[in-house]
């Protein structure tokens, strides 16, 4: 470990003899010392570096640093700071320069990050749940904690990180890895649980759904907070109970108004997904939805079949069918997608 250790110096620019010098002299010896290195104790370690000290006896000369390594310095500790933001053990065959450069981007963004303000938060639509949750889901996506970790990870489904192999290049992000794989046991997820909290209750504070929300309160819990929003409107219960309402909506073949309840359709969209049974019957029942759909195509008058007997209705009435179809169409998919 200490000549592993003294060469991942080495590999970052310094001397054999600057890198000793961290190593023992400093006793910055391994990488755990190293990724809590600031940048500006980096900075004053390499000017300790830098510096020659001792008596006149026994002198101790200074060794030279290079911009490149300071800098390469930096991007080492921030790497593994990042590393651990994700829960993955590293070793220091691993701090390679290719490796810690492509990070370079990554710490400038997260140094010129400002969180959205109040006003942009996500506004609550009592009348389309579904769409709601995913707005609130993808706000935390780009909302960051303290450790500059999206929010989304405090209310991701599963709390543990997955099991079996779970490499990096699976995921089509660094901010996807981290909402997945950011530990729920750090002094940092304390925070951010109640960073979540202040979001949600500011969101849902003057709304119906204040009642749910209201329980975590004491306990400032974003997590359940949000976990009890969700299971009120989208758990398995309120689901089942509009699921047949949606599948007589299309089976019935015929156009109903503007008042047809695609809400119906939409409220399929989520159920408790540990339940594999009803994942499954939920993803069966949209699937037959499919072809429901296109027989109102012809029966709503929207496609032409040579001697239709669907009554004649006017131009404004056939865009509001059109539209009202599409928009249902558009929500099975996405059900789809999500089931």
């Amino acid at each position: 470990m200490n000549a592993a250790m003294r060469q991942v110096y080495v590999r970052c620019g310094f001397t054999v003899a600057a890198a000793a010098a961290i190593f023992d002299d400093q006793g910055i010896d391994s990488l755990p010392e190293l990724r809590i290195l600031t940048d500006l104790e980096v900075e004053n370690l390499c000017k300790v570096i830098r510096r020659p000290g001792g008596s006149v006896q026994n002198p101790i000369e200074g060794h030279a640093v290079s911009l490149r390594a300071k800098n390469n310095l930096k991007l080492a500790a921030y790497w593994l700071r990042q590393q651990d933001k994700v829960a993955r053990v590293v070793t220091p065959a691993q701090v390679l320069l290719d490796t810690i450069r492509a990070v370079r981007a990554k710490r400038d963004a997260d140094a010129a990050y400002k969180n959205p303000v109040t006003a942009d938060y996500p506004v609550i639509n009592d009348k389309d749940w579904p769409k709601t949750i995913e707005s609130i889901v993808e706000f935390f996506g780009t909302f960051l904690g303290e450790n500059k970790i999206p929010l989304a990870y405090v209310i991701r489904e599963t709390v543990g990180l997955p099991e079996g192999d779970d490499p990096s290049d699976r995921y089509a992000g660094r901010a996807e890895e981290m909402i997945r794989r950011a530990p729920h046991d750090s002094e940092a997820f304390k925070s951010d649980r109640t960073k979540v909290w202040e979001i949600i209750s500011k969101m849902t504070k003057e709304a119906d759904c204040w009642t749910y929300v209201k329980p975590a309160q004491r306990t400032q819990d974003g997590r359940a907070a949000f976990c009890m929003l969700y299971d009120h409107y989208l758990g398995a219960d309120n689901v089942n109970n509009m699921a047949s309402e949606a599948e007589f909506t299309l089976a019935n073949g015929h156009y109903q108004g503007e008042g047809s309840s695609i809400m119906a359709i939409v409220a399929l969209t989520q159920g408790q997904k540990s339940d594999t049974c009803w994942q499954l019957s939920r993803r069966q029942r949209l699937t037959s939805l499919r072809p429901k759909l296109w027989q109102t195509t012809q029966s709503w008058g929207l496609i032409s079949t040579g001697a239709s007997t669907c009554p004649r209705i006017s131009s404004s009435s056939l865009r509001r069918r059109r539209l009202l179809w599409t928009q249902t169409s558009q929500t099975i998919e996405h059900l789809l997608k999500w089931s």
